[in-house]
């Protein structure tokens, strides 16, 4: 295999944890809001009513097991261990990392949204599409710096690194696309 090919692909493949947390989120979202329904200072809400702790071990749950049958798919077939997230609970911390960092992301997104005055269920262009991506990798930096400097910086790495910045915006759009036309948004971004 090509190795900048090999590059991309492992780093849409490490990186599908986090994708998949905002997914999670919606899917099981609802209930008590993280904010708890208080005020920042500025008189707006912290986060508002779709950031609810439901949605947050949700996302972080559909990680971890989308994480677990990455490993399982890696453990059961003859790639080699640069595919892997680590051994043991070296693994499940990086997949855990990864899907905390994406929930953090669409958190930070929304008091930052809250803060300019831009409502729940309202379009914020770059902010909607990159808020879980910059979180996770803001995370993985604080949380998992190997990691995250074998995967995504190291030689060539940064090739992933940049396809993944480049193609956020387009996978975003069609996940939501899908979640509203199945139910599971109010609006299609």
């Amino acid at each position: 295999m090509n190795e900048y090919v090999e590059v991309i692909l492992k780093a849409l493949w490490f990186f599908l944890p986090s994708m998949v947390g905002g997914i999670g989120a919606t899917i099981a979202g609802g209930g008590i809001p993280i904010d708890l329904g208080k005020n920042f200072v500025d008189g707006k809400r912290f986060l508002g009513d779709g950031k609810t702790y439901n949605g947050l071990l949700g996302g972080v749950i559909l990680a971890i097991i989308v994480g677990i049958f990455q490993t399982l798919a890696v453990h059961y077939t003859p790639v080699n261990e640069t595919w892997h997230f680590g051994t043991g609970f070296s693994a499940v911390y990086t997949i855990m990392v990864l899907g905390f960092g994406s929930i953090f992301g669409d958190v930070l997104g929304s008091f930052i949204k809250r803060r300019l005055g831009v409502e729940r269920g309202e379009k914020f262009p770059v902010m909607d599409q990159y808020d879980y991506v910059l979180g996770t990798l803001v995370v993985l930096v604080v949380l998992r710096w190997s990691f995250f400097y074998q995967h995504y910086i190291e030689g060539i790495a940064w090739v992933g690194l940049l396809v993944l910045l480049v193609q956020t915006p387009i996978v975003h759009r069609l996940v939501n696309i899908i979640g509203y036309q199945i139910g599971l948004k109010k609006v299609p971004w």
